[in-house]
């Protein structure tokens, strides 16, 4: 019996068995990644359920999120800026203003946010 397909490791979406006479592989039906050719179901299956998780990539997500976290935690810390000219709360609005820079959505290559 085969066995059910996990969703696609780049967009989620739904996996699908794809193949002809030769060959058989898993895609994805949003985004078209697909699995390496085997010469079976079961095999193409297999393949795409045993994705490997590149460790540099799965760290350097941890790290990115812990960073969010700490940056979202400082802009808690020093909260609104404060409006007086004194400097000190000039100091203020410069961290302010860089904390809500390094959080703000990034354009990718794409141009999407």
């Amino acid at each position: 019996m085969t066995a059910a397909l996990k969703p696609c490791p780049f967009c989620g979406g739904e996996a699908v068995v794809t193949g002809g006479a030769r060959f058989t592989t898993a895609r994805c039906r949003p985004c078209d990644a697909f699995g390496p050719l085997c010469d079976s179901v079961d095999a193409a299956v297999d393949a795409w359920n045993r994705r490997v998780v590149d460790p540099a990539l799965a760290a350097a997500e941890a790290r990115a999120e812990k960073a969010e976290a700490a940056l979202k935690d400082a802009l808690a810390i020093i909260g609104e800026p404060c409006p007086c000219p004194g400097k000190s709360c000039e100091d203020q609005r410069a961290v302010h203003a860089v904390l809500t820079a390094a959080l703000a959505p990034t354009t990718t290559e794409g141009g999407a946010k």
